[in-house]
């Protein structure tokens, strides 16, 4: 049997090659415990480079500043990659966080009739299709709705497009002047 530094070299020069263990059988040069001990080296290689990208991962997610300029700190490459972020988007962003934060409740409310249902949940007749019994459920734990008669559900930005049909952005800045009327 080879020594181990031999078997490191010749795995250095065929792991690159697709099939490459498959390969040294045909060739018959090898022993089955020379390419099982070569197996194993690939094992633990593979092994490492993956602890390897785990932690570089880890590093990136939890080290690395969150903001745009810190990851410019760290890739100063990347930098022709990132665009600026124009006043245009910070304000609907800003308008965005507070539209997602708006009480669904409350919003319901101006659309439906809505009554106490359990401590967690308020029910009501529902806008999206006609009904005599009430299947429309806000929860305001986690604040999203349902209705179990049409099956739509979602959040106050689903609800208040669906109800006033609006798009995405037109739905957000209603809920942000709601938000700023209360």
């Amino acid at each position: 049997m080879k020594k181990q530094s031999e078997l490191v070299t010749i795995w250095r020069s065929v792991s690159n090659i697709p099939g490459w263990l498959r390969l040294l059988w045909l060739m018959k040069q090898y022993s089955e415990d020379e390419l099982n001990e070569l197996e194993r080296i690939d094992d633990e290689f593979r092994a490492f480079v993956r602890e390897e990208e785990i932690k570089h991962r880890k590093w990136l997610r939890d080290e690395l500043p969150k903001t745009q300029q810190g990851w410019l700190e760290v890739f100063p490459e990347a930098k022709h990659l990132v665009k600026p972020v124009s006043r245009k988007q910070k304000k609907f962003d800003e308008q965005l966080e507070v539209a997602r934060s708006a009480n669904l409740a409350d919003v319901v409310e101006q659309y439906v009739d809505l009554r106490r249902s359990g401590v967690y949940r308020m029910v009501g007749l529902c806008p999206f299709h006609q009904e005599k019994t009430p299947s429309f459920v806000v929860y305001l734990t986690d604040n999203h709705f349902y209705c179990f008669g049409c099956h739509e559900y979602g959040d106050v930005i689903k609800f208040i497009s669906h109800v006033e049909k609006l798009t995405f952005k037109q739905s957000v800045r209603t809920l942000y002047r709601f938000s700023r009327s209360d």
